[in-house]
């Protein structure tokens, strides 16, 4: 239920910063937000990026905030009825939804801080009003949430980093099981379905040192808690030495989902279609694919030297 606690928060959040908006405008104290009808009017609302360094900031950040190819296939695999038309209608809601969210949100946080908005949504003054804060601790909760997910990720291609193919779940369950034999310094027993012994054997060194080929411990208690530490310590490291998130997210942005959302999909649409077919599709995406690469390696220079700096 993690995505479900994450987008409920989201949706919570975008109903505080819509109520949060009409509580704090005034067009009658310069120091407040201005009302919904005067804001249109004001010309010193900027209502797109000004220059070419805000657009190829902002460029980033969407493709980041759009970014779902891996989801979709676990998402197709847990429906009780896949098919290519039902997955098409999910994805159709997903993307509705979350156009709404990030429009609104976006829109009246910016009417609310203008100029003196942060990039990281909780370090807006919102003078502590509580919803505001139930909303970050809910945010924190989500996020927490997600953690566990990526260190199971992790910790699976850590194990089968040195096969030639990805390991699946029977081999990747065989592994364990192999490891914890040798832990304990069992003999690997094999039984009929009657549970009789079948050619008992113990545990060979040939066994041991395909255990080394294949994973970097045989320890798995260990193994689970170093790959544990590795994440949580490059996420707190991130967290204590970057004080935008935003900066966080255009590095992203403008290294691995390019490559995920752009150049990833050109590759298989070039490799697993003949070359005189779909000519001009492929002569789109590959226009595409290079302009986004270019403005995403743009915001990464800046990205840089902005941090340095």
């Amino acid at each position: 239920y993690t995505a479900l606690i994450a987008i409920f928060w989201s949706i919570y959040l975008t109903v505080v910063t819509v109520t949060e908006y009409f509580g704090m405008c005034d067009d009658n104290d310069p120091d407040a937000a201005k009302c919904f009808a005067s804001a249109m009017k004001d010309p010193k609302i900027l209502w797109g990026p000004a220059t070419f360094q805000g657009f190829t900031t902002t460029l980033p950040m969407i493709i980041y905030s759009y970014t779902c190819q891996a989801n979709v296939l676990p998402i197709y695999l847990e429906m009780n009825r896949p098919s290519p038309e039902r997955m098409l209608f999910v994805t159709k809601c997903a993307f509705t939804v979350c156009i709404l969210v990030y429009l609104t949100i976006g829109l009246f946080g910016y009417l609310t801080f203008t100029d003196d908005i942060m990039g990281d949504y909780l370090l807006n003054n919102y003078r502590h009003h509580a919803q505001v804060l139930a909303g970050g601790f809910g945010l924190v909760v989500s996020v927490a949430l997600c953690i566990p997910l990526f260190v199971h990720a992790g910790r699976f291609n850590i194990m089968g980093r040195k096969k030639e193919r990805p390991m699946t779940r029977d081999e990747y369950q065989q592994l364990e099981n192999q490891i914890m034999d040798l832990n304990q310094n069992n003999p690997v027993v094999h039984e009929d379905d009657d549970g009789n012994v079948l050619n008992p054997q113990p545990t060979t060194p040939t066994n041991a040192q395909h255990c080394q080929q294949v994973c970097w411990c045989l320890n798995r208690e260990v193994m689970h808690v170093w790959v544990t530490l590795l994440w949580l310590g490059l996420a707190y490291g991130i967290a204590c030495t970057v004080d935008n998130i935003a900066i966080v997210i255009g590095i992203l942005g403008s290294t691995t989902i390019p490559v995920i959302g752009y150049v990833l999909p050109l590759t298989f649409l070039l490799r697993m279609t003949n070359r005189d077919q779909y000519m001009l599709q492929k002569a789109a995406a590959v226009f595409f694919t290079v302009v986004i690469c270019i403005m995403c390696l743009t915001n990464l220079g800046y990205s840089i030297k902005g941090y340095a700096s």
